[in-house]
């Protein structure tokens, strides 16, 4: 369906869509959702959830994704060792990334870009998940201001959140064999 052979992808009676924020815009305004998750009655409150969507793409998706990568997805895709070194700057960048979303963008707000849940924290605790999947949830677990943001998201969008998560969760499960047999390379 994706030109592009990536997920996401959305088939809607044809109208195909192939990139998760525009996915998430579309739905909104389709469904006429509540302000809140898309605002489009306050300017300033819909260029703050676009502002969170453009710079996530390069910071929270990038910085996490690819820790999870270098940690699970490569070395197993590849057969080769895990790179420690790339390990080690990803994670030196996922640790700034959390400092960004403490002091940013929850400085003064219950959510990341206001004090309503908005489609900026799906797309961010979405990504912020993958850490969970290969054990390094210590980013998020050790920065009291994300850690409360997370279960406030999980909170108000279960029980979706979790039915969502469950490859995640399993994911974590595998990983500790999974992490000893890349070890073996």
């Amino acid at each position: 369906i994706n030109p592009f052979s990536l997920v996401p992808v959305l088939d809607d009676n044809g109208f195909v869509l192939t990139e998760s924020v525009a996915i998430l815009k579309y739905l909104c305004a389709k469904y006429d959702l509540p302000d809140h998750w898309y605002p489009r009655k306050n300017l300033e409150a819909q260029t703050r959830v676009d502002e969170y969507m453009n710079w996530q793409h390069w910071n929270t998706r990038l910085k996490c994704a690819y820790l999870f990568r270098q940690l699970l997805i490569e070395p197993k895709a590849k057969g080769t060792p895990v790179d420690w070194d790339k390990v080690e700057m990803f994670r030196y960048e996922v640790k700034k990334t959390m400092d960004l979303l403490e002091k940013v963008w929850l400085k003064d707000r219950q959510y990341l870009c206001g004090n309503e849940i908005s489609v900026s924290d799906i797309l961010g605790i979405c990504e912020i998940m993958q850490l969970y999947g290969v054990n390094e949830e210590r980013f998020y677990e050790e920065n009291s201001v994300v850690k409360a943001w997370m279960d406030r998201v999980k909170e108000r969008l279960q029980p979706h959140f979790d039915e969502a998560h469950k490859l995640t969760y399993r994911t974590r499960e595998m990983y500790p064999k999974i992490a000893q047999q890349l070890a073996k390379l």
